[in-house]
């Protein structure tokens, strides 16, 4: 097949016989891919040629024969040094990736010959769940802990459910929620968390719950992600009453916007764990027309059930502990009982 390149694949080596090569094969392997690698880092041929105890020609003239093999140049050399090609920044980017990926896997073979296995961890981006990482890295010694964060909790649950994680700590929305598939467990741990609303401490009413008529003329921020039930909650709370949502600024994380709510440009659904900066008041909604709960979800062939209700029952007491700080901040706290959060009864049973 004349003028069409051919390219010969092996465990971890790849040989490529561009168009005319007189097919005299040569093998990149990762070895080769670490060499590139160093002298881009280095943007030196002798530089690098130290950092790897080698002579400056003999890497030299393996870099000529890695850039034969690949079809084209990687490098361009000056007398200041060598710089990327364009085709070399696209081989450098994924060199880079090759070897990440061969390296942990390395880490991974050696681990879990000596008992510690990973356990990758999904979950809603949030302090809390910062927090929880650290007590679930001294509850489970024995597992090397990957987190995944991600705003939307059927993103998170849909990872679990592909196989991408082993377990997540999620919320979810009683009335929007998906039935979890077989063999995918899970274990409540917060069983009832009113939505809370975050609004301009000087827009405010007194210490009360807020209701519809009191957010009708408001610009909403809706909250980040893949919709997975709180904005549609939100939406029919406000249609019920006649009343449309507005929402001009889209999907928006809290977290980057509290001070355009202090400014009272917007207001944002927000959850009990928030803790409000200066300028902004969480007030409950009459009634708690938005409710949610939170679970640990596992799959048991990654995840024994006594790791899930261990992560579960620390998931419970760091939730907790946020909410106590939280709750020194909100001036309604101890006379409005009805809307406090409330942790599953039979998790410690």
């Amino acid at each position: 097949m004349a003028g069409v390149p051919v390219t010969l694949k092996s465990a971890w080596r790849i040989a490529v016989i561009p168009p005319g090569h007189n097919l005299r094969v040569v093998r990149v392997d990762i070895h080769h891919l670490r060499l590139v690698v160093t002298v881009a880092e280095t943007g030196s041929i002798t530089a690098a040629a130290s950092r790897l105890g080698v002579s400056q020609p003999a890497l030299s003239a393996q870099i000529a024969r890695i850039e034969q093999a690949l079809g084209c140049a990687v490098f361009v050399r000056s007398r200041q040094g060598v710089a990327l090609t364009s085709a070399g920044e696209m081989v450098v980017e994924r060199s880079r990736s090759i070897l990440d990926s061969v390296d942990q896997l390395v880490t991974d073979a050696a681990e879990f010959e000596h008992g510690m296995r990973p356990l990758r961890v999904g979950a809603n981006r949030s302090p809390f769940f910062a927090s929880l990482l650290v007590e679930l890295e001294y509850l489970l010694p024995d597992r090397r802990i990957t987190p995944i964060v991600d705003a939307s909790s059927s993103v998170i649950t849909e990872h679990l459910i592909s196989g991408e994680l082993d377990l997540v700590i999620v919320g979810v929305h009683s009335e929007f929620e998906q039935p979890l598939p077989a063999p995918l467990q899970e274990i409540e741990f917060i069983e009832y968390e009113p939505f809370l609303v975050a609004i301009a401490e000087d827009a405010a009413p007194p210490s009360r719950p807020l209701t519809v008529p009191d957010l009708a003329n408001n610009a909403w921020l809706l909250p980040p992600g893949r919709p997975d039930g709180t904005d549609e909650a939100l939406t029919n709370l406000f249609a019920a009453q006649g009343v449309k949502l507005r929402a001009p600024y889209g999907r928006q994380g809290l977290s980057d916007y509290w001070p355009y709510v202090a400014a009272g440009n917007a207001v944002a659904l927000a959850l009990p764990t928030y803790e409000p900066p200066i300028g902004v008041r969480v007030l409950p909604l009459a009634g708690n027309p938005i409710v949610g709960r939170r679970v640990v979800r596992w799959h048991p062939d990654r995840v024994d059930r006594s790791e899930a209700l261990a992560c579960a029952r620390s998931a419970a007491a760091v939730y907790e502990a946020h909410v106590a700080a939280a709750a020194s901040r909100y001036s309604w706290w101890n006379q409005l009982s009805d809307h406090h959060p409330r942790a599953a009864r039979d998790l410690w049973s």
